[in-house]
């Protein structure tokens, strides 16, 4: 009996034994390791050791996030800072949708001295999920003189505020005060109502906004341009041009992208073809479907051959557009974007899709609050430049954006802005009652509208995933132009 008593003890223990996981307690921590790699090795011997682990011997590790975060601190106090920036790097790649990984890297090009990646890196750790380290650290950077808000007008208007705080980048006005009666704005905006899919309307004219309102959702919602997104790498490509990056309109994109696999009549293509929506390049809807699984986007499409080259909203395009641009300038179409637009312009968007090779879509993506969209909208109506931001887009390139070489006019339509219409470098060109009429437009009802002849801008922002509203939104924006 006692024996029988004794081997149920065992028995037990045995049973409480295996419910340890003793791994747990042996494991070593490798952020300890990459740290003793990395200052007696350097970083590239870091990257194949942690790289080598991780395939190896991942189970025999304590990977926990925040010692390799807590490593990334530890390293800069000690002014390590180039191994800071590889381990952050690291870390990035193995927790990509961690917001305390952006936030170290941010805190790693900080203490190298880059302000502008410290924000961008800031900036993307927010966008994840609030967080203290982020917020913190943008509010003291963005008090720079640089990131000041921005008085301007007689009357003080406030032009520019700082990130954060609730973004107003325009001068405000009166309907009345520039030349529009208050009656037609209330009148279009009871019809606004009326449309299901609409986000979001305002009307500016003389760079002044005069009506703005949110029908759903408010002003920090941003939504994503979709094909509107195409208007601003026309802008990025005609800056790369006039700085010497990319040597023409004419060259082929096979210059820029060899190096990622671009090959054959792909390669040919010019950025002409790709920025004008004549590359040829079909796809199937399965080919299609297959494109948006695909995780490396670009390689897919090099797979694919171009054929006659009409005129067509073309996604894989407009990627190998994007990633020739990239590839020419030597950073991301993003940060590009930031260094030369936005934040010259006091704005900053936090988001725009990319893929596995971080390449930015060239068709879609670019997330804008409505004001946002507004501040680009000036940049449009003003042939590229910015009040008190200088000529940010070469003039004669947004004048050659925004000529009609293909026509995709509708004589005999019942919608007399169809019958005069086409399409530039990334921009739709209208005629609407002898008005030039300049779009930046998406899917769904996402619109950055310009009539330069009188000084109107339009911006609409709608559900995505319903095209129902599309053409009563469309109707409406005409009727607006037309009556102001």
């Amino acid at each position: 009996m006692t024996n029988s008593k004794h081997m149920t003890r065992v028995y037990l223990l045995i049973c409480l034994l295996l419910l340890i996981d003793y791994s747990l307690i042996a494991k070593t921590k490798i952020s300890e390791i990459i740290k003793y790699v990395v200052i007696n090795d350097g970083p590239q011997r870091a990257v194949e050791v942690y790289s080598n682990l991780k395939r190896t011997a991942a189970s025999e590790y304590d990977w926990d996030i925040e010692h390799l975060d807590k490593l990334v601190a530890d390293l800069i106090e000690q002014q390590y800072i180039e191994e800071a920036l590889s381990v952050a790097a690291l870390n990035i790649a193995a927790y990509p949708t961690s917001e305390l990984v952006y936030a170290s890297m941010g805190l790693a090009q900080l203490a190298k001295g880059d302000t502008t990646l410290a924000i961008e890196y800031f900036d993307k750790s927010q966008y994840i999920r609030h967080n203290h380290t982020s917020i913190t650290w943008l509010h003291q950077l963005l008090k720079g003189s640089e990131y000041e808000r921005k008085v301007v007008g007689d009357a003080g208007h406030i032009y520019a505020y700082s990130p954060y705080e609730m973004y107003d980048y325009n001068q405000i006005s009166h309907p009345e005060a520039e030349g529009v009666a208050v009656d037609k704005v209330i009148g279009w905006y009871e019809k606004a109502a009326q449309i299901p899919q609409l986000y979001n309307m305002t009307i500016s004219r003389n760079d002044k906004m005069i009506a703005e309102h949110y029908f759903q959702y408010n002003q920090n919602i941003r939504t994503d341009m979709r094909e509107g997104t195409e208007a601003f790498v026309s802008m990025l490509l005609g800056i790369a041009i006039k700085q010497g990056k990319v040597s023409g309109l004419n060259s082929s994109i096979g210059n820029y992208l060899a190096e990622k696999g671009l090959h054959g009549a792909t390669a040919s293509l010019s950025f002409k073809d790709l920025v004008s929506g004549k590359s040829g390049l079909y796809a199937s809807d399965d080919q299609i479907k297959q494109w948006r699984r695909e995780r490396y986007k670009l390689s897919y499409t090099s797979r694919l051959s171009p054929g006659t080259k009409t005129f067509g909203h073309n996604a894989l395009a407009g990627h190998l557009l994007a990633a020739a641009i990239q590839e020419s300038t030597g950073a991301s179409l993003f940060r590009y974007a930031k260094v030369q637009l936005f934040h010259p312009m006091i704005i900053y968007p936090t988001y725009w899709t990319n893929d596995h090779l971080y390449f930015n879509y060239g068709t879609e993506g670019l997330c804008l609050y409505s004001r946002e969209m507004v501040a680009l909208g000036q940049l449009i109506l003003n042939m590229g430049q910015y009040p008190n931001g200088g000529q940010l887009v070469p003039s004669d390139w947004m004048a050659k954006a925004t000529t009609k070489f293909t026509d995709l006019s509708k004589p005999s339509s019942d919608k007399h802005y169809l019958r005069d219409h086409g399409y530039g470098y990334g921009f739709h060109i209208y005629q609407s009652k002898g008005h030039k009429v300049i779009i930046a437009q998406g899917s769904g009802g996402q619109n950055i509208v310009a009539v330069p002849s009188k000084r109107l801008l339009i911006t609409t922002a709608a559900d995505q995933f319903d095209l129902g509203g599309e053409e009563a939104i469309l109707d409406l924006i005409f009727e607006i132009v037309d009556g102001v």
